[in-house]
């Protein structure tokens, strides 16, 4: 089992390299271009921020540096970034550089939406900690999974079902969270306690 501290530098090392992976493969493999999200290398930066974020939680180091630099002020940044910026450069770039930029550009927004994380999370009393813990929306975060899965049925380009489809997708999560989702977990606390 890996330490804290190497799951660390693991998760810091796939957020840089992925990109390059990625960037290398667009060009090396030139048939593959537009399924890089079906790949592992398509996503899996993405998914580590999140982890790496996690695990800087209990560093001290950052925890420092987070109280120092990480605000209002560099959350509101980031957030415009994100949503705003990088999507608006991948638009406006030509062909040539739209498909190698879009290659970082999910790592590049992935990074600014941790860091506004961060900031809503140690800062629930702000604006958007409040926003982000209505109930609403705190039980649409606990729908996440389900509405991932269900939502390709509802709302492909194949299956052109909007705006109905959103309809159908949350019902959809819904009745998979009560009928299977909760029960599971019920399941495995019960078989945790018993080991």
């Amino acid at each position: 089992m890996a330490s804290p501290s190497e799951g660390r530098h693991l998760a810091f090392i796939l957020i840089l390299l992925m990109p390059v992976v990625r960037l290398a493969l667009y060009f090396i493999a030139p048939g593959q271009r537009g399924h890089e999200t079906f790949m592992v290398q398509g996503w899996i930066d993405t998914m580590m921020v999140g982890c790496l974020l996690a695990l800087l939680k209990r560093e001290p180091k950052w925890e420092r540096r987070r109280r120092r630099y990480l605000n209002a002020w560099t959350a509101s940044a980031m957030a415009i970034a994100g949503f705003f910026i990088v999507p608006w450069v991948g638009m406006v770039l030509p062909r040539k550089l739209s498909g190698p930029f879009g290659l970082v550009e999910n790592t590049l927004t992935a990074l600014c939406i941790g860091g506004v994380l961060v900031y809503v999370v140690e800062n629930s009393d702000s604006l958007a900690g409040k926003i982000l813990n209505n109930r609403v929306i705190r039980h649409l975060g606990v729908l996440s999974y389900s509405i991932y899965l269900w939502q390709a049925l509802f709302t492909s380009r194949t299956t052109p079902m909007l705006p109905y489809g959103l309809v159908y997708t949350l019902a959809a999560a819904e009745m998979s969270y009560w009928l299977v989702e909760r029960p599971a977990l019920s399941l495995r606390t019960r078989l945790e306690s018993r080991l």
